[in-house]
């Protein structure tokens, strides 16, 4: 195998258009990463996420629209039981904001117990279904608030990283290129 010296070394465009293809891979790589990469614990820490993330979990032991969606759901079950309607007048007269006591919880056990004793777990089954669709509708929540966070993260920062990052890769890479001739 000959040596032949390198003649388009001073061809500029075989060393700028992998330069730029590398800047570009990166800095669209690192975008996504933008939203990938978990929140940090200083962007948690701030008042207002805390605020938001407070009022969400508060949310989930009042009286609010998620109550009223999943009250609808239980009337138009189509399913009538005594369970069902003392569940239903548990938040009758409820107001946002306003939480179930427990005296109207235990009252509408106490009538189930004196109307149909079997239907005491389905009560208890609607509570426990309501309870876990809160924390659900809690959950998606926060993780929208995450994402919406994630948003407001310097965008510059994640595009300029990945260009230098996929450059100097692009760069390695074209120096230590060989050209094999036989």
């Amino acid at each position: 195998m000959a040596i032949q010296a390198v003649n388009n070394s001073n061809n500029v465009h075989n060393n700028i258009i992998p330069l730029i293809q590398g800047a570009v891979a990166g800095s669209v790589a690192c975008l996504g990463l933008k939203y990938i990469y978990p929140l940090h614990r200083d962007e948690k820490n701030t008042k207002e996420y805390k605020g938001v993330v407070d009022g969400l979990k508060e949310r989930q032991n009042s009286y609010n629209n998620w109550t009223k969606l999943y009250l609808d759901e239980v009337k138009n079950d189509g399913n009538k039981s005594v369970a069902k309607d003392e569940f239903l007048k548990t938040f009758d007269g409820l107001k946002n904001g306003d939480k179930v006591s427990n005296n109207r919880i235990l009252k509408a056990f106490h009538a189930v117990l004196e109307k149909s004793p079997k239907e005491v777990n389905a009560l208890k089954e609607l509570f426990t279904d309501m309870k876990t669709e809160a924390a659900k509708m809690v959950k998606k929540s926060i993780e929208a608030y995450n994402v919406a966070t994630k948003h407001f993260r310097p965008t510059g920062f994640f595009v300029g990283t990945g260009a230098l990052a996929g450059a100097a890769i692009a760069l390695v890479h074209n120096v230590l290129k060989t050209d094999v001739k036989d």
